[in-house]
């Protein structure tokens, strides 16, 4: 959930729209009694209400700011009002010369998402999943003026959705299994961790650079897939290459110490821990809490 309200805090300044205090006053306890249950699980489990949100803004903000960032691409924005495209241009068209406070609002909300998506140092599709909401109230004005010909074009895209773009964008499941099948039953770390665990094979976090030898010597097996850029060393082959290489393929590399084998565990730690393990072992102590996290914009340096 962490992940989820991260981009969601947009919403929250479209409540200021709501002229009736009270009105206000209800919309800001019914979130907080949709956040709560949440809150209450991440202190029963980590003992911080806020440990998943942190998480949430560490991993995708506070640690890729100048170091891993994904460039903006306007393709990501067609993506995301797919089939609404063009009758939210009609829609719009049309409402342009007698727009109210509604379509204002909802065009505060595209906007805020835009910003907020080409601002975040990792530029997710599924960011930009608000601009839904105003893609689909607009096309549906234009639909309700052209209803033959928003039929028609609704059925043709549907059609397009459902029997041609599955095979072209769901992502072969294929390449996981065999990279779980390439590796022995040892311990794992991969930059590809979430996808071998639904495939049975229990995995962690890939090691930062600086630690790839030592958790060879530990018996783990380091499962790279090459076409991902985080780490960044996957694609330095004459790094990788500096280890022994146990398989390889076009697409993914294991490496591992063939004579050593640490058994798997579950992996439970949250990114702030990792983090502040990784930071004090190999640059400075960063002590960072959940909320000293979400109150910092950049990575504490370490002062002399």
């Amino acid at each position: 959930m962490g992940c989820r309200l991260t981009p969601n805090i947009i919403y929250l300044p479209l409540l200021l729209f709501q002229k009736d205090t009270k009105k206000m006053m209800a919309s800001a306890i019914l979130f907080a009694i949709t956040l709560s249950p949440w809150l209450l699980f991440n202190y029963y489990h980590t003992g911080d209400a806020l440990t998943s949100v942190a998480d949430s803004y560490a991993i995708n903000f506070l640690f890729r700011r100048g170091v891993y960032e994904n460039p903006f691409n306007p393709m990501d924005i067609l993506a995301a009002i797919n089939i609404t495209l063009p009758l939210f241009l009609l829609g719009l068209k049309r409402k342009v010369k007698n727009i109210g406070e509604k379509e204002v609002i909802l065009l505060l909300l595209f906007a805020l998402t835009l910003f907020s998506f080409i601002n975040f140092p990792l530029k997710y599709p599924r960011f930009l999943f608000h601009l839904v909401i105003p893609a689909a109230y607009f096309a549906s004005i234009a639909a309700n003026r052209f209803k033959n010909a928003a039929i028609i074009f609704s059925s043709v895209s549907l059609a397009l959705l459902l029997f041609l773009l599955p095979a072209a964008l769901l992502e072969n499941p294929s390449i996981y299994q065999r990279m779980v099948s390439a590796s022995d039953n040892c311990a794992t770390q991969s930059n590809v961790w979430v996808p071998l665990n639904y495939y049975g094979r229990l995995a962690e976090p890939f090691p930062y650079m600086e630690a790839v030898d030592e958790s060879i010597n530990d018996g783990y097996r380091i499962v790279l897939l090459k076409y991902v850029g985080d780490p960044a060393y996957t694609s330095n082959a004459t790094f990788l290459h500096t280890f022994p290489v146990i398989d390889e393929t076009e697409t993914y590399i294991v490496l591992g110490n063939a004579d050593k084998c640490r058994a798997p565990e579950p992996y439970g730690k949250t990114f702030l821990q990792r983090q502040n393990e990784y930071y004090a072992k190999y640059k400075y102590p960063l002590n960072l809490t959940p909320i000293k996290a979400l109150l910092s914009y950049s990575v504490p340096q370490k002062f002399a």
